[in-house]
């Protein structure tokens, strides 16, 4: 599900859509159909789960994992303080015995654990797990080094000397997400990844500084043991809290898991998500073509499809003897994904600057034809958007504002006002810049393994050359692409972002500071007064107070058009119609597995 719920839920977390990993998508909230198995009678164990993931995880690491089909599958071995309920949509305590005490000046948290939770070996969970937790993110020289900046805020954890599940998380400043923050990491056993205890010889005020810090030899042999093969991708180094364990990772073919039979959370009177596991097995079974997953599926071999072709989908609904509709249950449920095109604005040396100019970025917004996007690309499974904010954190989104319409003669009006004309007649327009004649041409990023963006590609770059901009697509490998973006050397690029129900922090995507640092400022966004803005909201606790600051900053978003805002998609997801307890969500990645059951008449495979 996420790679922390502060980067990956509280923040936004970057999807690469053209990348062909699929995104987390947005939509009207509609069950197509529904699963056969109600939650009639009691939940009772057995059977197993077969999800599909597009590729193979990065590692199964509880911090240095990127890729989000790891992710999901971490979420089932490793816990947090707190996690999403996903019918609420609210935060709920899971190792936490309740929500924590706030200070009145909003800087101090006091937890508790939950006096059920314990390791596997019976050991407790406490408060010395949590600090160590905190050190092992805020590691200067640890291979997941974009966790640190999220947490650099906490400053110190004191863990109550008469209650090691008692202790309390001091911070630096006010933060409006910062309960949420400092519950919202994967809680790692202290005992078990450092059983020598290195990191007590250092502090977390040590960690917030990199001179106090610099060569110690305690951090530096703790990093090397921490970061070892073992503990990416060895059965006997993944150990977690939660309900399942992993047992097998079968490269390029699958990952298993197994439930604990003596979980924690099964002690909890509290009934329901988060304490409830009842498949014997959930296998993550990695197919990159997705149209060998739905094949896969019909033969019987996969329980759970993310991310369907839409046009693969569209047939489901309106073919109902489809042999996928004999078994499997259609589900759209909603998300806070917005999907769009990156444009850089500062290049770096020895490219041309083409879209400095926010009259061309415009320009190239108006000859995207978003509503044919959606409709050919996307199947119709998408509405329009007009900036980062999902229509459904209400609170924080600006109703005022309007798609920028498909207008070929208004971008061409634009275009001559920025000095763009075809002086010499070759049909696409140029303008002299340092004293050199150069064409209006936009080089656009996709990855080669990209199933859409070829299609979307060749929509605008249709449109584009009736205004006279040459669109050349270029196809990258992922982790070129990637740094591409990191070192701003590119002109256009697609992904989409992926938010939660919390209110949204823009620092990660919008603050200069994540351009300047290899943040996920990619586009050049930015000034003093939008930097204030943000920072603004990071310390308005109040939502009323921080309603007109969010109004304002989408405002100046969509004047100065760092991003061509393209759409909400809909999530398209099949899951096999044996399973009781199916409830999907706009929180990714739109299911919770564990809560899932399947009544003994049902069951396609015995215990072991």
């Amino acid at each position: 599900m996420k790679k922390n719920l502060l980067l990956a839920l509280f923040t936004a977390g970057l999807l690469l859509i053209f990348t062909g990993c699929g995104s987390e998508e947005n939509g009207g909230g509609e069950t197509t159909t529904t699963n056969d198995s109600t939650s009639s009678g009691e939940p009772v164990f057995g059977d197993w789960i077969r999800v599909h993931t597009p590729s193979d995880p990065d590692a199964l690491h509880p911090y240095a994992t990127t890729h989000g089909s790891a992710n999901m599958i971490k979420e089932l071995m490793f816990q947090y303080l707190y996690d999403f309920d996903i019918d609420t949509k609210q935060m709920t305590p899971v190792l936490a015995k309740d929500y924590a005490i706030v200070s009145e000046d909003g800087l101090a948290f006091t937890f508790e654990m939950r006096d059920e939770a314990t390791w596997d070996d019976g050991s407790p969970i406490t408060g010395y797990d949590y600090a160590f937790s905190v050190k092992c993110i805020l590691n200067p020289i640890s291979e997941s080094p974009h966790l640190r900046g999220y947490y650099s805020f906490i400053t110190e954890v004191q863990v109550d000397p008469n209650n090691e599940r008692r202790f309390t998380v001091l911070t630096e400043e006010p933060f409006f997400l910062s309960e949420f923050a400092v519950a919202g990491f994967e809680i790692i056993s202290k005992e078990f990844y450092d059983p020598d205890g290195r990191l007590d010889n250092i502090t977390i005020a040590q960690l917030r500084d990199d001179s106090l810090i610099a060569d110690n030899p305690y951090l530096t042999a703790f990093n090397k043991a921490f970061h070892d093969e073992k503990f990416k991708r060895d059965p006997e180094g993944i150990y977690g809290s939660g309900p399942y364990r992993f047992v097998n990772w079968t490269t390029g073919d699958n990952i298993t898991l197994e439930r604990k039979k003596e979980w924690w959370g099964y002690k909890v009177p509290k009934k329901g998500w988060p304490f409830e596991a009842y498949a014997d097995k959930v296998i993550f079974k990695s197919i990159p073509d997705r149209s060998t997953a739905l094949r896969a599926a019909q033969a019987g071999e996969i329980d759970v499809i993310r991310d369907v072709p839409g046009d693969e989908f569209t047939k489901y609904i309106e073919e109902k003897d489809h042999p996928i509709n004999q078994d499997f249950a259609l589900h759209r449920p909603q998300s806070y994904t917005y999907v769009y095109l990156g444009l850089n604005a500062c290049p770096p040396p020895g490219r041309t600057p083409v879209l400095a100019d926010k009259k061309v970025r415009r320009a190239l917004a108006h000859l995207t034809n978003v509503n044919q996007i959606i409709e050919t690309v996307y199947n119709g499974y998408g509405q329009p958007i007009v900036g980062p904010i999902s229509p459904l954190n209400v609170n924080e989104y600006n109703d005022n504002l309007k798609p920028v319409p498909f207008d070929i003669d208004k971008a061409k009006s634009l275009l001559d006002e920025a000095g763009w004309t075809d002086s010499d007649a070759d049909g696409v327009r140029d303008k002299v810049i340092g004293g050199k004649k150069v064409p209006l041409e936009i080089e656009f990023m996709i990855s080669s393994s990209s199933q859409t963006a070829p299609s979307m590609a060749a929509i605008l770059t249709n449109e584009a050359k009736k205004a006279g901009v040459r669109i050349n697509v270029v196809k990258k490998e992922f982790s070129k692409l990637t740094e591409q973006l990191k070192s701003h050397n590119f002109d256009m690029f697609g992904a989409a972002f992926n938010g939660s129900p919390l209110p949204k922090d823009l620092k990660q995507v919008w603050h200069t500071d994540s351009w300047v640092n290899r943040g996920s400022n990619y586009t050049c966004f930015g000034n003093a007064h939008t930097d204030s803005l943000i920072m603004q909201i990071r310390v308005t606790l109040n939502p009323d107070d921080r309603k007109p600051l969010y109004h304002e900053i989408q405002e100046i978003i969509q004047d100065e058009q760092p991003m061509i805002f393209l759409m909400a998609p809909e999530e398209r997801m099949i899951i096999h119609k044996r399973f009781a307890n199916v409830n999907t969500s706009s929180i990714r990645p739109g299911f919770k597995v564990q809560q899932f059951w399947t009544p003994a008449e049902k069951r396609k495979f015995d215990a072991n």
